[in-house]
């Protein structure tokens, strides 16, 4: 969506695009498998990567030009909050989803949900879910057949 404007990387020939990031917001929630997990909650990180052209906003310094990665962090936080999921898996998904139609100027984004308190019975950090999603250009080809009245004779 928009026309974020594409700076190619010499070595590897991907767009670069700039990015707003936000790493590792803290929510509490009642997700997982498990009862004791939707009974008890738990703590979950949640980080992302939103690709936005961010050009006319730093030579504007106007907030319409770009993300309010505040209110993407309370959007977040109500996703993880008003819902009930079971897989950290669809966490990833419907937040990224819900951020892609809610915020237009992001093309795409990078999504991570941490579990740090996974019940699996063995120390770790975390375990986590990490999704890459975004816009497609789709091009749409109409071909009308108009043909000439005949006439009667």
């Amino acid at each position: 969506m928009g026309s974020e404007m594409c700076i190619r990387d010499r070595n590897k020939g991907e767009c670069m695009m700039d990015q707003i990031t936000i790493k590792d917001l803290e929510v509490y929630a009642n997700h997982g498998l498990y009862k004791e997990e939707k009974v008890l909650g738990q703590k979950f990180l949640v980080s992302a990567v939103l690709y936005v052209d961010t050009k006319l906003a730093g030579v504007s310094d106007q907030m319409e030009f770009s993300v309010d990665y505040g209110k993407v962090c309370h959007t977040i936080k109500e996703i993880l909050i008003e819902n009930d999921f079971n897989l950290i898996e669809c966490v990833a998904e419907t937040v990224a989803k819900k951020l892609l139609l809610k915020f237009s100027l992001i093309s795409k984004l990078e999504i991570e949900i941490k579990k740090p308190w996974a019940p699996i019975g063995l120390p770790l950090d975390y375990v986590s879910v990490k999704i890459k999603r975004g816009w497609h250009r789709a091009y749409i080809l109409s071909l009308i057949h108009i043909s000439e009245p005949t006439r009667r004779t």
